[in-house]
């Protein structure tokens, strides 16, 4: 019975939601009386939050004389190594980023004397990443801007709703990087907006893998 309305809301949203096309999520718990109007507005402001986040980093990292991605694979080294070399995996893994892409920013940080590169003995291909004291002197000169700004970032948000919402990212990394992938499979794959493949996956039951 359940999934049989599940399958009768998403079938409303793809047939309405107030546009050429219908609504643009079929789940339910994101309608509201068959219109993803709310849901849009939820999508719009993160959108807001993510495009503020990376001007805030890359702010930070001009603080530092760094680019925003160089300022965070810093702050990994510094926090992940407590003293110790860290490998360039946990910096990636830590980042949600490719190693390619820490070994290009690490070769940056080195030649501006904020990192040091030695081999990994357990690994002959892997690199291990350690602080200079120039680089330790740099993470502790940027701590007290860093307490200002995410003072002002998460004001009036209490330990409960920290707590939910650090867990809800954790959940959405890996649902973003599955939407990603099926996004970029449409694109690979030249799919028209009209095409009805999607529409045909977004009817199926709400157990399945949508994003």
């Amino acid at each position: 019975m359940a999934d049989r309305a599940a399958a009768r809301a998403a079938e409303r949203a793809i047939n309405g939601g107030g546009r050429p096309g219908g609504a643009t999520v079929t789940r339910p718990a994101f309608l509201v009386g068959g219109s993803d109007r709310d849901f849009r507005v939820f999508v719009y402001g993160l959108l807001g939050v993510s495009v503020r986040m990376d001007r805030l980093r890359e702010a930070v990292g001009a603080l530092m004389g760094l680019s925003g991605l160089q300022y965070h694979v810093l702050m990994v080294i510094a926090e992940q190594g407590d003293g110790e070399p860290v490998r360039v995996r946990a910096v990636a893994d830590a980042l949600h980023v490719t190693g390619a892409y820490v070994t290009m920013e690490t070769r940056k940080l080195a030649r501006l004397g904020l990192i040091a590169k030695r081999a990994d003995p357990e690994d002959r291909r892997g690199v291990l990443l350690a602080l200079t004291p120039a680089g330790r002197d740099a993470v502790a000169a940027i701590a007290p801007f860093l307490r200002d700004i995410n003072d002002a970032l998460f004001e009036g948000i209490d330990r409960a709703e920290y707590a939910r919402f650090r867990d809800l990212v954790a959940r959405m990394v890996p649902n973003a990087d599955r939407a990603l992938r099926r996004a970029e499979r449409f694109v690979a794959d030249r799919v028209r907006p009209d095409t009805p493949r999607p529409r045909a996956r977004a009817a199926r039951h709400q157990g399945d893998e949508r994003c």
